[in-house]
């Protein structure tokens, strides 16, 4: 594009903190060290020398184009703000406060995603390790609040994968690539298999549709489909298999 030519950055990068700069109430500074936690080097000044050049830029081309174009949108929260102390941490629940969507704070985007968040025993007691050893430990902190942004923002998720999630997948020899989806997939499919039911299923994941859990998320296992196809053959061969009991 012809506005970043010659630039030393990407793009990506330029727009990503004008526009942190401009929504959040955040210092060119705080913006240096946001960029330094992704392994990308800046300096206070080249972030403000950009917020003076491209923002004219940006809202001249922007409302050329501003237009109302669909009543609903779909993305995904890739953040919760949780609520886990005191009461709430003895009924084994958490309270959802907020998400961040792309880098933007706000309201969860469904009724859906506001409902509380079933806790199970081993999920509490690693809550309670984390909070005794975090300085934000607040009910109104993040749950897991950066402390190089000093508890502004969570720690960011892409970090924490290709620095933790991504190498222990490689050291485990796991060929295919690893991402946040890998996990809720993986959960949705074994809540479908071990027979819980469908509505308690989208709940869990947070659907507002049962058709996105079951369509999208939910994939049985090649071995339940060898089941359910030698079942339809013993009835036209009328085969019976003897059942092992343990």
């Amino acid at each position: 594009m012809a506005l970043f030519k010659g630039r030393h950055f990407d793009r990506e990068i330029i727009v990503l903190c004008v526009r942190w700069y401009l929504t959040y109430k955040l210092s060119s500074r705080d913006l240096v060290q946001m960029m330094e936690e992704r392994e990308i080097l800046l300096t206070h000044t080249t972030i403000l020398r950009w917020v003076q050049r491209f923002v004219p830029e940006f809202e001249r081309r922007w409302n050329r184009y501003s237009q109302t174009v669909s009543r609903s949108w779909r993305c995904d929260e890739t953040y919760v703000k949780v609520k886990v102390g005191g009461h709430r941490l003895r009924e084994r629940t958490a309270d959802v406060l907020r998400s961040v969507v792309d880098g933007v704070v706000g309201d969860c985007k469904s009724e859906i995603s506001k409902q509380p968040v079933p806790l199970d025993a081993v999920t509490l007691d690693e809550l309670r390790s984390w909070r005794a050893l975090t300085i934000y430990a607040a009910d109104t902190d993040w749950a897991f609040a950066s402390e190089r942004l000093f508890g502004k923002m969570p720690i960011w998720a892409n970090a924490s994968l290709q620095k933790v999630v991504q190498p222990a997948a490689r050291k485990a020899r796991i060929i295919k690539v690893i991402g946040w989806h890998t996990f809720r997939h993986t959960y949705s499919t074994m809540l479908s298999e071990h027979g819980d039911d469908v509505k308690v299923v989208q709940e869990l994941m947070r659907h507002a549709k049962l058709s996105t859990t079951m369509e999208i998320y939910t994939h049985p296992r090649m071995e339940k489909k060898r089941e359910a196809q030698s079942k339809v053959v013993d009835v036209l061969f009328g085969r019976q298999r003897l059942e092992v009991v343990a």
